[in-house]
């Protein structure tokens, strides 16, 4: 049951050191960083969503550093509810194992889920990072975004070590098949057998 951070820097944000103390101070054995990248682009979270295991605790600046829209937020908050992640959203003042932030009412979470998307848009438009990245990759459709998502966290979680069974729960493909051919399509060779027992 390991704490890590993460950070995600923005240049319209200016407490990362500010999150980084309270980080530290809160016991995170690591913090992940990545540094002013599009939503697309982030490797030290794709890392970090691969070494997370059954229990750990994730530290977070804000919900709408990691997000970049509620239907991703869903997928991210289904990821933790299967892993048993206890998020804890700094600046959103939300712990999910209702310790730190004991003030914290449920009109400020639907709050926060309200004011998302205005938040996730004031970050893209003022982030040169993401003008710059946009004029040098195809953006995706938001459905076509979705599934490169699910296919990338199915190869992190794989690369984790893992089980199927919580592969599929957390990114919702049916069958085993489903996974091991993004597996295949990614280049990596199953080292585990296609048996019903890991099921």
């Amino acid at each position: 049951m390991s704490k890590f951070g993460y950070i995600r820097k923005f240049d319209t944000y200016a407490d990362e050191e500010k999150d980084k103390v309270f980080m530290q101070d809160f016991g995170c054995v690591v913090l992940y960083e990545d540094q002013k990248v599009s939503d697309k682009i982030c490797p030290e979270w794709d890392r970090l969503i691969s070494k997370l295991n059954n229990s750990d605790t994730l530290v977070i600046s804000k919900l709408s550093h990691i997000v970049s829209s509620t239907s991703k937020l869903s997928f991210f908050l289904q990821f933790c509810l299967v892993k048993r992640i206890r998020l804890v959203s700094i600046n959103d003042h939300i712990d999910s194992a209702g310790e730190l932030f004991p003030d914290t009412t449920v009109t400020d979470i639907l709050r926060m889920f309200a004011m998302l998307p205005k938040e996730v848009n004031y970050i893209r438009r003022h982030s040169q990072a993401q003008k710059k990245i946009n004029t040098q990759i195809n953006v995706l459709t938001p459905v076509a975004h979705t599934q490169v998502e699910k296919e990338l966290l199915v190869v992190n979680m794989y690369k984790g070590g893992h089980r199927l069974k919580d592969i599929m729960k957390a990114t919702g493909y049916a069958s085993r098949d489903s996974v091991y051919r993004i597996l295949e399509k990614s280049g990596i060779k199953s080292n585990r057998k296609k048996v019903r027992k890991e099921m």
